[in-house]
């Protein structure tokens, strides 16, 4: 899966509907909350991770970019 693939299936992650369910269903079965928090926890740290790697690749691709001006 290539890093743009992976961008993608994470930024189509709707985490506030995830969230919002989350706490219906704590709600509905206390017993069952914890559970989901824990399942949702990654899914948020890929979320930021993604927006980390996104910011990284565009100082990358500027610094390249300034790089070759200066080469030529």
């Amino acid at each position: 899966m290539s890093f743009t693939d992976a961008k993608n299936k994470v930024s189509n992650l709707n985490t506030s509907n995830v969230i919002g369910g989350t706490r219906i269903l704590s709600k509905q079965h206390d017993h069952l909350a914890p559970s989901f928090q824990e399942d949702l926890e990654p899914l948020l740290r890929l979320k930021k991770n993604v927006k980390d790697l996104e910011q990284l690749n565009s100082r990358m691709n500027f610094m390249m970019r300034e790089l070759q001006s200066l080469i030529k």
